[in-house]
């Protein structure tokens, strides 16, 4: 139910945002819905064992690669 159209739903006024479901509780639903489905999986074969901890660090920026890959950016955040 934390995953429902409307507890997913962004709340318009005061009165939705009173009653709507705290984010953490969504977040945390959907983890265990895709550790869940992730376990059973079986399907096209993709690795599903990867660590990515290395990158977590990174996450706190918001680094963008828009653009032609060829040609220098005038933004400055990015990873090429």
């Amino acid at each position: 139910a934390k995953l429902s159209k409307q507890s997913v739903a962004i709340p318009t006024s005061e009165e939705e945002r009173a009653t709507a479901t705290d984010e953490t509780e969504i977040l945390s639903a959907y983890d265990n819905l895709l550790k869940q489905r992730s376990s059973v999986h079986f399907g096209y074969p993709y690795n599903l064992m990867y660590n990515h901890e290395e990158l977590y660090q990174f996450m706190k920026y918001s680094i963008n690669n828009l653009g032609d890959p060829f040609i220098t950016s005038n933004y400055g955040v990015h990873s090429r």
